[in-house]
């Protein structure tokens, strides 16, 4: 809008001012109130500061033009310290990518590529116009951007499961079409789990897969992912160093985590575990599956 208003006549040059200084002073903010969408900024409130800074700074240059300029005749240019509105949006967007890494982090997600894209995107846009001042192209590569963050983040929000917010059955359906290297197939269930809603409720039934669903992503979660498959099923692919990894110690080790919590709540189930190692060569996933979930069930018994 500030371009077409440019050297358009000096009855407009208020309202040219008044839509520069929007302009120059709205497009640094939609990365963070982008980035709310990842986490609520509440307790994280001074990473406005720079903003509202800035901000203030663009409103001075209005009438001192340091950062811009609109001369009599309703000419627009940059002013001398026209890198402070650069300086704030790569701020900004900065801000968002490490937002969006750490949400996609807690959500399991390891692919940033696209995140990389996005950044290269906005980064590309930021440096096309410091190269060429008639290049107006910032708040094109922003506005694609944030639409691009929207996507991300409803892909990230499909594949959780809201309850125990592990990786959930369509994800996991997902994940195992495209299996073609060696894996650690996991498969869990919780014991008697229809007579713990029946007895003590769905809310503590609801309780009891949160807890199970944290204690696997805690013990399991740096060398795989974990999906919640099933009302009480949940199942890890360990894909990270498994040559390394010492599986019975793993599952010790999840044995005794799970046993720490009913000693704080008496009434938190057992789970039971079964494991076998995917070869791609010699079987199906499904298959490798159907064996956990077999030695699963035996270990029910015992």
């Amino acid at each position: 809008m500030g371009e077409l208003l440019n050297g358009f006549g000096p009855e407009f040059y208020v309202l040219h001012n008044i839509i520069k200084f929007f302009e120059l002073s709205v497009a640094p903010i939609i990365p963070i109130v982008i980035s709310t969408a990842f986490y609520p900024i509440k307790s994280r409130y001074l990473v406005f500061v720079p903003n509202a800074i800035h901000i203030v700074l663009e409103f001075l240059s209005l009438f001192y033009g340091f950062i811009f300029n609109i001369d009599e005749n309703n000419n627009y240019t940059h002013g001398k310290f026209y890198f402070i509105y650069y300086i704030i949006l790569f701020f900004g967007v900065i801000f968002l990518i490490a937002t969006a890494v750490k949400f996609g982090a807690n959500l399991q997600n390891r692919n940033n590529i696209s995140l990389t894209m996005i950044a290269l995107l906005v980064f590309t846009g930021l440096i096309c116009q410091v190269i060429d001042r008639t290049l107006k192209v910032v708040w094109l590569t922003v506005a694609i951007a944030a639409i691009l963050f929207y996507i991300y983040y409803c892909n990230m929000v499909l594949q959780i499961d809201s309850l125990t917010k592990l990786l959930n059955r369509r994800s996991f359906d997902s994940r195992r079409q495209m299996h073609h290297k060696r894996v650690l197939v996991i498969v869990f269930d919780v014991n008697n789990f229809k007579s713990i809603n029946d007895k003590y409720g769905h809310a503590f039934g609801d309780y009891c897969l949160k807890t199970v669903g944290g204690v696997i992503k805690s013990v399991y979660g740096k060398n795989g992912q974990c999906y919640r498959i099933g009302g009480d099923e949940f199942c890890v692919i360990l894909d990270r160093r498994i040559d390394l990894i010492d599986i019975e110690n793993l599952n010790e080790k999840f044995k005794n985590a799970l046993s720490e919590e009913n000693k704080t709540d008496s009434r938190m189930p057992t789970v039971a575990l079964g494991y076998t190692t995917f070869e791609p060569k010699k079987m199906g996933f499904d298959e490798a599956v159907a064996i956990a979930d077999e030695q699963m069930y035996k270990n029910k018994k015992i």
